[in-house]
């Protein structure tokens, strides 16, 4: 059996390669250019970068005046466990389990779900998923690195959970509630989020393609450094959500998209409106005219 882990994000590894840098150079490396050390390192490290992991260790090491050896002997390892586990995304995984664990149940918006806490899920992992242990499920602080494909979610209730490093080959999410999420380095292909709620969530450097959040509600959700193909908006409602360093194609019904900052003026609005449609598709549409509160469709 592959060797699913739970492994640091390339974001984590940059942040913690930046302080490495800040603490045995603090003249040259300080508040100033940390947001850069953590861009440029995470490109390195996500392979969208000319330069190599090895190069990126080289010259921390050199910089770093020699300082603290142990610790880039932990970024190497910490590098090393992401890519293998990136590699595990492409391979499915179809173990099946028997069941039988009786499960507390919490009382959802929509009814009973059952509960899922982290040391349920990874005897999972390790014995096979039993059918529907995911369906109106609930899951509170839960690191997902492991899910076979066409996982049915539905109805589910997310809540501070991390997706880190997970294939997402056709995933059910339709009608869930995820909050405070975040999602990185995921391979999201022929998924779901219809009717969705997803609210104060993070996508990293992940990959969509053929991802549907058609009438979903997403509230200040946040993608970065995401490659986007043939989403779907229908019908979603975007409250002040973001979208940066995306690369998209072939995004579609955006134009039927809801998008809206809530507090904010219209001309605010609508500036941040030109932004995702710049991000996801190109050229930006004429707007059409500001509804109550500064709200445009």
């Amino acid at each position: 059996m592959a060797n699913y882990q739970k492994v640091k994000s390339g974001l984590e590894i940059s942040m913690g390669i930046a302080g490495y840098l800040q603490l045995a150079n603090p003249k040259q490396y300080n508040g100033w250019s940390r947001a850069k050390i953590i861009r440029e390192a995470n490109d390195i490290i996500q392979g969208r970068s000319s330069r190599t992991v090895d190069e990126l260790l080289d010259e921390v090491k050199e910089k770093g005046r020699g300082w603290y050896p142990h610790e880039i002997e932990r970024f190497s390892r910490e590098i090393a466990a992401l890519q293998e586990q990136k590699k595990l995304v492409t391979i499915p995984y179809a173990k099946e389990g028997a069941g039988g664990h009786t499960l507390k149940s919490y009382k959802g918006v929509n009814g009973p779900l059952k509960v899922i806490d982290q040391q349920l899920y990874d005897e999972a992992v390790a014995e096979g998923f039993p059918s529907d242990f995911f369906r109106k499920s609930y899951f509170d602080r839960v690191i997902f690195y492991c899910l076979p494909d066409d996982t049915d979610f539905t109805l589910s209730e997310f809540r501070n959970c991390t997706f880190a490093v997970c294939r997402l080959k056709g995933a059910c999410f339709d009608d869930t509630r995820i909050y405070d999420c975040d999602f990185y380095s995921c391979f999201i292909r022929n998924a779901t989020f219809s009717s969705a709620t997803v609210a104060h969530t993070h996508f990293r450097d992940s990959f969509f393609r053929t991802v549907s959040f058609q009438r979903a509600n997403l509230k200040h959700t946040y993608v970065a450094d995401c490659i986007m193909e043939h989403g779907n908006f229908r019908d979603a409602t975007l409250d002040g959500c973001a979208f940066g360093r995306i690369t998209a194609k072939g995004t579609k019904n955006l134009n039927t998209a809801f998008i809206t900052f809530s507090g904010c003026r219209a001309d605010e609005v609508e500036k941040e409106r030109r932004a995702i449609y710049k991000a996801l598709c190109s050229p930006v549409k004429k707007a059409r005219k500001p509804g109550k509160g500064g709200q445009v469709r």
